[in-house]
């Protein structure tokens, strides 16, 4: 019997996990100081917009405010226009630890006029630099979908987000664990059936 509500309340803790964390971004008090932002000042090696962040490329940038619009979300102080991520900043959304295996990533971003590049990061990321990013999600044509989701498998523990020639805000990331932790909650409901089951008929 000890054992049975023993294993239930350790299933049970776990049950916090099998729902979604989504952080919104549309304040600075949402945010938990998990944003950073940051315009580019020079860069080297070819390419346009957000490929600048990709492979080892490194890039000088310099650390800048986030700006929070209450309706459509977060940006880069000092862009042009201003409060917007473009193709010449990015947001650093910084989780402090690696994101759970195999979970699902949904992305909100407003105002998209054009695209958008999303990387993944596991290194401690340094402001002076940007490398050995992964692209996870992007798209490059007009009326581009503001809502993005893609499976996270590495466990990165911050995103890049950038612009392609045009503006956006970021409103809020979702993630959600993959699927085994559901079932992981539901044995702990069964679990505990079963042991209240038991401790009535005792």
């Amino acid at each position: 019997m000890k054992k049975v509500f023993i294993i239930a309340a350790v299933l049970i803790a776990a049950l916090p996990m099998a729902h979604a964390t989504t952080y919104m971004f549309t304040s600075s008090g949402n945010a938990g100081g998990m944003l950073a932002g940051y315009n580019l000042t020079t860069e080297t090696g070819t390419g346009n917009g957000p490929y600048k962040l990709s492979g080892s490329l490194a890039n000088t940038t310099v650390a800048s405010s986030v700006v929070y619009d209450p309706t459509y979300g977060a940006g880069v102080y000092g862009s042009t226009p201003a409060g917007y991520v473009t193709n010449q900043n990015f947001l650093v959304v910084d989780f402090s630890s690696p994101l759970p295996n195999n979970s699902s990533v949904t992305i909100d971003m407003d105002r998209v006029s054009y695209g958008y590049y999303i990387f993944g990061g596991n290194s401690g990321f340094v402001s002076g630099s940007i490398g050995n990013l992964t692209r996870l999600a992007y798209a490059t044509a007009q009326n581009s979908p503001g809502i993005v989701s893609f499976t996270e498998t590495t466990g990165y523990r911050y995103l890049v987000i950038t612009a392609t020639p045009c503006e956006l805000d970021l409103l809020s990331i979702s993630i959600t664990p993959e699927p085994g932790t559901f079932v992981m909650a539901g044995m702990a409901l069964i679990g505990l059936g079963m042991a209240l089951r038991k401790a009535r008929k005792g």
